[in-house]
């Protein structure tokens, strides 16, 4: 991982990972505040996994690098030539 303010990664266990994350997640008002992005290129199986932990955390945040990298492109091309992305 790297620290705030540090300039190399350091190793730390999955244990300390994990409780890393579930202290930012926790520490949020509204699960609503999270997202939680995943690659195109993910797997079908664990896409899937990651959607119900997403859920089961209370949020369906869940964008993937089509919403991510290409909505500022399907917006300009609509301005420009008056459609955007296939849908």
């Amino acid at each position: 991982m790297l620290r705030r303010g540090a300039t190399n990664y350091e190793e730390i266990s999955w244990n300390d990972a994990f409780a890393l994350i579930a202290g930012e997640l926790n520490s949020l008002k509204h699960p609503d505040e999270a997202i939680f992005y995943t690659s195109g290129r993910t797997s079908n199986e664990a896409a899937f996994l990651y959607q119900l932990f997403v859920r089961q955390f209370g949020t369906n945040n869940l964008p993937d690098c089509s919403n991510m990298c290409h909505e500022s492109s399907g917006s300009a091309l609509g301005e420009a030539i008056g459609v955007g992305k296939e849908r």
